[in-house]
């Protein structure tokens, strides 16, 4: 089978990280400045989790207000497009985009929207998956995921 055939497929993609998943073109315009694949990518030999998670420093500074997360959204979608993907479920913590400027929800709205575009524009279907993290309290991990229950169904 050919990469063209393989693209044509229609895709299902379950286990999508937000900000895993950003293009590098989306990641340079929120930064301003030309991304280093290495910046970006673990070497096929890594065996260190923390390297591997430093991999997410960069894509997460495009995270911190409204517009990154609706246009990261948007660019997710249009990426999967382009893979014939049909449906894809999208997971990204809330509090680590949450600050002194935006809300949980508002966090949230602004992924919703983002892909909400991206789904008409481009056909993809999604869910998201709004993920609590270790080092957030107890108390911060319960307030997001109260936040989030609001946007069931």
């Amino acid at each position: 089978m050919t990469r063209d055939e393989l693209v044509a497929l229609p895709k299902v993609e379950l286990h999508c990280h937000l900000d895993g998943s950003l293009s590098r073109n989306f990641i340079e315009k929120r930064l301003g400045r030309k991304i280093l694949q290495e910046e970006l990518s673990v070497s096929d030999d890594c065996r260190s989790l923390n390297e591997y998670l430093e991999k997410f420093d960069l894509p997460g500074q495009c995270l911190q207000d409204e517009e990154g997360l609706e246009l990261a959204g948007y660019d997710v979608l249009k990426s999967m497009s382009q893979e014939n993907v049909r449906y894809a479920e999208v997971r990204f913590a809330p509090l680590l985009s949450e600050n002194e400027n935006l809300s949980c929800s508002q966090v949230i709205e602004a992924v919703i929207r983002g892909m909400n575009r991206g789904k008409n524009e481009f056909g993809v279907d999604y869910g998201i998956i709004t993920c609590a993290m270790r080092h957030h309290s107890y108390e911060e991990n319960l307030r997001m995921i109260r936040t989030a229950r609001e946007y069931l169904g």
